[in-house]
C-alpha cells in the first residue's frame, strides 16, 4: 500500500504550479483538502468513525471541498456519523459569505443552467457508479474526480487553487489504478459498510 501513495505524493508535485501553491503559498484551501484526503484514506481503510470526523473537519475549514466527500458516508454505518455534525454546524455560519460571481456572468442564463444540471447529473452519475461498484478504492477515487470535476463545472468561478483539490485524488487514482488489480465491487474490501 505504501508504493501507491509514494508514486501519488511525486505525480501531485511534479507540477511547478501545484508545488508552489501547496509548499510555498499560506493562501491556499490546504486545510479542507488535506481533512478531505485523510477522509477519503480513512474510508478506504475502513475507518467509519474517521471518516465522518475529517469529513466534518474538512467542511468546518471550508464546504467546499469538504461536501463533496459526505456521499462516501452512505457506506459508513449511521452510527459512526456522530462527528460529522461537529463541522458542519461549524460552517453553517460562513455560508452567508460564499458571495462568488456566478457562472452566469460568462454564458446566457439558459446556458449557464444547463451546464449547473449538467455538474449535478455527472456527480449523481459517479455516485450511481461508484455505490454499484461496492465502493472499491478504484471506484471511490473515480466518484471523488468526477465530482470535483462536476462542481467545476457547475461552480461560480475557477480559482487556480481549485487545481489543488483534484490534483491529489489525480495522483491516488493514478497509483491505485497502477498497482490495484481490477477487482468486482461485491468482493472488495470496501464492499460492506464500514
Amino acid at each position: 500500500p505504501g508504493v501507491p501513495w509514494a508514486v501519488a505524493l511525486i505525480i501531485i508535485h511534479i507540477p511547478p504550479h501545484i508545488a508552489h501553491n501547496t509548499l510555498d503559498l499560506s493562501a491556499t484551501d490546504l486545510l479542507p483538502l488535506l481533512c478531505g484526503l485523510l477522509a477519503a484514506l480513512c474510508f478506504l481503510g475502513r475507518r467509519g468513525r474517521l471518516t465522518a470526523l475529517f469529513v466534518g473537519a474538512s467542511i468546518a475549514s471550508k464546504l467546499f471541498p469538504g461536501a463533496l466527500y459526505v456521499p462516501l458516508l452512505l457506506a459508513v454505518r449511521p452510527r459512526a456519523w456522530w462527528p460529522l455534525p461537529v463541522g458542519l454546524d461549524e460552517e453553517h455560519e460562513k455560508l452567508c459569505h460564499a458571495d462568488r460571481p456566478p457562472l452566469a456572468r460568462f454564458l446566457r442564463p439558459g446556458t449557464a443552467w444547463l451546464v449547473k444540471g449538467l455538474g449535478i447529473a455527472l456527480i449523481g452519475y459517479g455516485l450511481w457508479r461508484a455505490m454499484r461498484a461496492g465502493w472499491t478504492p478504484r471506484a471511490t477515487l473515480a466518484y471523488l474526480l468526477v465530482a470535483h470535476g462536476a462542481a467545476f463545472l457547475a461552480a461560480g468561478t475557477f480559482h487556480n487553487n481549485y487545481l489543488i483539490w483534484a490534483t491529489p485524488l489525480l495522483g491516488l487514482f493514478l497509483a491505485v489504478a497502477s498497482f490495484e488489480p481490477v477487482t468486482s465491487g461485491r468482493t472488495a474490501g470496501c464492499s460492506t459498510r464500514h
